[in-house]
C-alpha cells in the first residue's frame, strides 16, 4: 500500500467519523428545538391567559369608570400574545416529526394543549390527502 492509499483512507476514515458526529448533534439540535418551541407555547400560553384575565378584572372593578386607552393597551397586548402564539405553534409545526390531526387529537388527550387552542393548531395542518405514500 502505498502513501496515497493511506492517505486517502485516512482522509475518508476522518470524513466519516465527522459526518456521524455531525449527525448526532443535528439530531440533538432538532430536539433541542422542538422542546424549546414546547416550552415557549407554553409560556405564552400562560401569558394570553392572563392578559385575558386582567382585561376581565379591569372591567368588573372599573365598571362605572373604564379608561378606554388601558382597554386598548391590553387588547393590543392580547393581540400581540396571541400572535405569538400562532408563531409558536408554526414552529412546533416545523420541529415535530408528524404534525396532524390525529397528533393533535393526541395531544389535547394528553393534555399538551388544550381544546380551546386546537382551532390555531388545525390551521397549521398541511393537506396531505394528494400525497402519494
Amino acid at each position: 500500500m502505498d502513501v496515497q492509499s493511506i492517505v486517502g483512507y485516512t482522509i475518508g476514515l476522518a470524513g466519516l467519523i465527522y459526518a456521524i458526529y455531525q449527525g448526532r448533534e443535528y439530531k440533538k439540535l432538532k430536539s433541542y428545538n422542538r422542546s424549546e418551541a414546547w416550552i415557549i407555547y407554553e409560556n405564552v400560553n400562560n401569558l394570553t391567559g392572563g392578559i385575558q384575565f386582567i382585561l376581565k378584572k379591569y372591567k368588573e372593578v372599573h365598571s362605572a369608570s373604564m379608561n378606554i386607552e388601558i382597554i386598548e393597551y391590553i387588547a393590543r397586548n392580547d393581540t400581540f400574545a396571541q400572535n405569538l402564539i400562532k408563531e409558536t405553534i408554526r414552529q412546533i409545526q416545523l420541529s415535530e416529526p408528524r404534525f396532524n390531526m390525529d397528533t393533535i387529537k393526541h395531544w389535547i388527550s394528553l393534555g399538551k394543549i388544550s381544546e380551546t387552542q386546537e382551532k390555531y393548531f388545525n390551521q397549521f395542518v398541511v393537506d396531505d390527502f394528494n400525497v402519494k405514500k
